[in-house]
């Protein structure tokens, strides 16, 4: 028997999700129950990779980007 479907409640529910590095998660998601109704249920994120939307990429944060740093000629 399956491990989720002989539990009646479950306390929380961890799930792994890629996303874009300009994605901003949301503070609630909206889901469908098996009854077909619907809940909002919180999401917590226990950290964040830096990002840097200059580069696009998730190797530094904006506020020590050299790119944005660089003045104009």
């Amino acid at each position: 028997m399956d491990i989720i479907k002989a539990l009646q409640h479950l306390a929380y529910v961890k799930v792994c999700v890629e996303v874009t590095v300009d994605f901003e998660l949301p503070c609630f998601i909206n889901v469908e129950l098996r009854d077909d109704s619907f809940v909002f249920i919180r999401v917590e994120v226990p950290w964040l990779l830096m990002r840097c939307l200059q580069y696009r990429s998730f190797s530094h944060s904006d506020k020590y980007c050299s790119k944005k740093n660089e003045v104009e000629v």
